[in-house]
């Protein structure tokens, strides 16, 4: 997370106000343990740096950071959110400047947040968040933030217990907090999971140290450029059966509905068979139709057939395995300079909105000795 201190504040320091010595005591200690970022003008820098008021270890960090002024300035103007800490008395709101939201809280909360800390980034599982982290560094690799490390506490919601964890965050208001969620939908007008349900309503928009990502696609899965699937797929008959039926359906007109699909388990007949949302089947029947995979008397015959269907391995399609992302995540870690091509804008917009909350929210500094 940026910080930049507002001019008035800086005023506050130099008057020796003790809230605000406090307050850039504090958000120095974080920035010297590369918790987060610190900017400000350069004649602020010069000024905190000069200060009798402040401690040592906060004159250290000023002073690199008044060296080192050009070599972070820029990073301001590229982020698309930051926290700009001003004057005032409780002041806490979230102002829009062009395509730049700007959080603005007043130096007296300073005290009331574990300021020292990293970002807490909530997500279903591990994997999830380190994927997400990829997002983030793909994002900063076209932006011009190669250099931005980023910094944060990973927390696991577990699925249904994900309203709770973000819930005892948000409420606390302590910490800042990026929480995503997969919308589980089985089809673009579907209705969301049961998680996102529950973590929508808890969530209280008001209380800005935390937000909510809820992802449009059903899992994070589905936003996987099929140029890396094919790459983690290639060595089981079973994975790559399920690629090769996602890459016939991108290659139709309505390749972004492969963003509801089950990518994990695929759909077996006796799953098929099951459905009883009939929205769900006019969706999937259109899908496999329309990219030649079956055809209308085929499937009729399938869900209409007597003769119960007891076997889970008789497969509609194939799935990619349930631990698809985990190979993908390995076949990224050793292959770091890929480049992926993406196979629709649905999925681009996907992954630079992700990667852009994620770097906005846990960029950071280096550690400073």
């Amino acid at each position: 997370m940026l910080f930049f201190l507002d001019k008035h504040f800086v005023v506050e320091v130099q008057r020796n106000n003790a809230a605000a010595i406090s307050a850039v005591n504090l958000i120095s200690l974080g920035r010297k343990h590369g918790k987060h970022m610190l900017l400000a003008d350069r004649e602020s820098l010069k000024q905190i740096r000069d200060c009798l008021n402040v401690n040592n270890d906060t004159k250290r960090v000023f002073t690199y950071l008044y060296e080192n002024y050009p070599t972070f300035a820029y990073i301001k103007d590229i982020l698309s959110f930051y926290v700009k800490i001003v004057t005032g008395s409780k002041h806490m709101l979230l102002s829009q400047s062009g395509n730049v939201n700007v959080f603005e809280l007043s130096f007296d909360y300073i005290q009331e947040i574990n300021i020292v800390t990293e970002t807490i980034v909530i997500g279903e599982n591990q994997m999830d968040i380190i994927f997400y982290n990829f997002l983030s560094n793909y994002y900063k690799s076209k932006h011009h933030l190669n250099s931005v490390p980023s910094c944060y506490s990973p927390r696991m919601g577990g699925g249904s217990t994900t309203h709770i964890v973000y819930s005892s965050i948000q409420e606390l208001e302590q910490n800042f907090c990026l929480c995503f969620v997969d919308s589980d939908k089985k089809y673009p007008t579907a209705n969301v999971g049961d998680t996102l349900k529950a973590v929508q309503r808890i969530d209280d928009s008001s209380r800005l140290l935390a937000h909510l990502h809820a992802l449009d696609s059903r899992e994070i899965e589905n936003i996987i450029p099929l140029s890396i699937l094919e790459k983690v797929c290639e060595e089981d008959v079973n994975y790559k059966s399920g690629f090769d039926t996602l890459k016939k359906i991108v290659k139709n007109e309505n390749k972004k509905d492969i963003l509801y699909l089950d990518f994990k388990n695929g759909l077996s007949l006796k799953n098929y068979r099951k459905i009883k949302d009939e929205n769900l089947k006019i969706f999937l029947d259109n899908l496999l139709i329309n990219s030649d995979l079956f055809s209308r008397v085929t499937l009729d015959g399938i869900y209409n057939q007597e003769n119960e269907i007891e076997t889970e391995t008789e497969m509609l399609f194939q799935g990619l395995g349930s631990n698809v992302l985990d190979r993908t995540i390995k076949y990224l870690g050793e292959n770091e300079l890929i480049e992926p091509q993406f196979d629709f804008a649905e999925q681009i917009i996907e992954w630079t909105i992700i990667g852009e909350k994620f770097a906005n929210w846990t960029c950071c500094g280096t550690k400073i000795r």
